[in-house]
């Protein structure tokens, strides 16, 4: 009987069966424990590159602002804090704006159920990003109104050499979005008294600003048909009155700046001979005309008018036209006007003037 009973195998499969299905469902535990792993880490990876390309396009809208409380804004969104029981480290890298990138590091230690069992403590959750801001495309206008910042008359009244339209303006179909106006933190120097007042050029005449000081037009300056007026190098303020250069009449000058006061719009006429070049050093380089104030500028001369340097004026609507023979032409207002026969170039080695440029941010590790 006791030999018939070992040889009886009835249920042996079952058994079998029983012990072989524990083995595979713990192998299932094991796997979508591993699955997810994978989603956590996948899930905080993202959450890490999310953070880091959000402070590097706080950095793009305001390079002053400390860009790490929006990167920890964005992992608090994702579930990712200290309360979650994360580490969480946000560096950013020392060195100059915009070259410096911003650096998101995430850890938390994995807590296993199932291979817990079999004595692994399941390491760590870890990700790590780092972004940064990288030109995309150079500009040679800057329109900064929040709408029709810049304007064309027809498209073929606009030539652009080696650059493109850029504005703050986002609806502006083709138009890059650009950084903030680099000239925006010069101090425009003021001037200490006036040396000359109300003055109308109507013969040839040469302007000196000596000593390094401000030579001011109180009462606005005209330069009527046939008057000439020649700027030695220095910083011109025009105050009181515009600054009106009629037909026929000519401003010219090397390695100088025209500065706008407020209340002091600018008028160049069709027809009239402009010719001025901004200092390419010094405190003022790259800027050729240059006002804080709101006001208007026409500056329409068309192909009589050369101007290598940057006109800025943010505060102010510019009416342009022309600017021929410039190999480095830059506009920066509120609003742009384009009417006319327009160049522009952006061939600005050795002018002193400063890059527009677009920078995107981007992912580099």
């Amino acid at each position: 009987m006791i030999r018939a009973l070992f040889a009886d195998e009835s249920g042996a499969t079952a058994v079998f069966t029983a012990l072989s299905l524990a083995a595979v469902m713990g192998f299932v535990a094991l796997g979508i424990e591993a699955a997810t792993g994978l989603q956590e880490q996948r899930s905080v990876q993202n959450a890490a590159d999310a953070a880091a390309l959000a402070a590097a396009l706080g950095l793009r809208a305001d390079s002053n602002r400390n860009p790490l409380p929006l990167a920890h804004a964005v992992l608090a969104q994702n579930g990712i804090d200290a309360a979650s029981g994360h580490q969480v480290a946000l560096r950013l890298a020392q060195g100059r704006w915009p070259e410096n990138p911003i650096e998101v590091s995430i850890s938390r230690p994995r807590s296993p159920r199932f291979a817990g069992l079999l004595g692994d403590d399941g390491g760590s959750v870890e990700a790590r990003a780092v972004a940064k801001l990288v030109p995309e495309a150079t500009g040679c206008l800057l329109g900064l109104a929040d709408s029709g910042a810049i304007r064309v008359g027809r498209p073929s009244d606009l030539v652009l050499d080696g650059c493109t339209p850029l504005s703050t303006d986002l609806g502006l179909s083709r138009i890059r979005t650009a950084e903030a106006d680099p000239y925006r933190s010069i101090p425009l120097p003021a001037a200490a008294g006036c040396q000359a007042q109300g003055s109308l050029i109507r013969t040839p005449t040469v302007a000196t600003s000596s000593g390094g000081a401000v030579f001011a037009f109180c009462g606005g300056l005209t330069i009527a048909p046939g008057g000439q007026l020649l700027l030695q190098p220095g910083t011109y303020l025009v105050t009181g009155g515009p600054l009106t250069v009629q037909p026929g009449g000519s401003l010219a000058g090397r390695g100088i700046t025209l500065i706008l006061a407020a209340g002091s719009a600018a008028h160049f006429a069709a027809s009239a001979a402009i010719d001025i070049e901004a200092p390419a050093t010094g405190p003022l380089a790259g800027l050729a005309i240059a006002g804080t104030s709101p006001g208007q500028a026409s500056l329409l001369a068309g192909r009589s008018q050369r101007i290598v340097g940057a006109v800025h004026l943010p505060a102010r609507t510019l009416a342009f036209a022309g600017s021929a023979n410039s190999p480095c032409t830059h506009l920066i207002a509120s609003r742009i006007l384009i009417s006319g026969e327009t160049r522009l170039e952006n061939r600005c080695s050795g002018t002193g003037t400063r890059p527009l440029v677009d920078r995107v941010a981007r992912l580099v590790e």
